[in-house]
């Protein structure tokens, strides 16, 4: 099965239009996005016809128009909208799709760029949360009930510098510090 006839399949054009923000009534007339339409002129159900403008077509017609795609990029877009599995469908030459292994080499450095990126906004927030953490109890400057500073307080004032120096790396620092502080930090 290709992915084509898994999209038509799966999806009605009146699902594909009310998806996309198009208000349908309960007759599957709606406002006709193809052309200036003030009355509902277009039917949709399985397929779709515009009574005005005579647009007429399947749902990959429909989105394809809609978003000015061409017939294979609006059916992933089906596709990836309303979830349908398609890794194990064929192309429409009948031909499966592969990641070649620059394709993936590439995927996996996206992700670890992704996941690297998050890492390190994190750890500028926790550090960030110390900093101000520190400030406030040193303009306090004030003991617990029973005259102890607070453990917190006392691992801020021991760590402050460390957490300073942290912060200035992982904001401005080159990428190879930075990936050798979180390896550090984490580890």
């Amino acid at each position: 099965m290709n992915i084509f006839k898994s999209v038509k399949e799966a999806v009605s054009v009146k699902d594909a239009a009310s998806f996309y923000g198009i208000k349908v009534n309960r007759n599957g007339m709606c406002i006709c996005p193809f052309h200036n339409d003030r009355n509902p002129s277009m039917k949709v159900d399985h397929r779709f016809h515009c009574f005005g403008c005579q647009e007429d077509g399947d749902v990959i017609d429909f989105v394809g128009k809609l978003f000015s795609l061409k017939p294979l990029e609006a059916a992933r877009k089906l596709a990836d909208d309303f979830h349908i599995r398609t890794e194990n469908l064929d192309t429409p030459l009948g031909i499966k799709k592969r990641m070649n292994s620059t394709e993936r080499i590439m995927s996996a450095k996206i992700r670890e760029e992704r996941d690297f990126k998050e890492l390190t906004d994190y750890a500028i927030s926790v550090i960030c949360d110390f900093h101000r953490y520190w400030w406030k109890v040193r303009e306090a400057e004030l003991p617990d009930r029973d005259g102890e500073w607070s453990d917190l307080f006392c691992t801020a004032v021991e760590n402050i510098n460390l957490a300073t120096e942290w912060l200035k790396v992982l904001e401005n620092g080159e990428e190879d510090e930075k990936r050798e502080l979180l390896n550090h930090i984490c580890n």
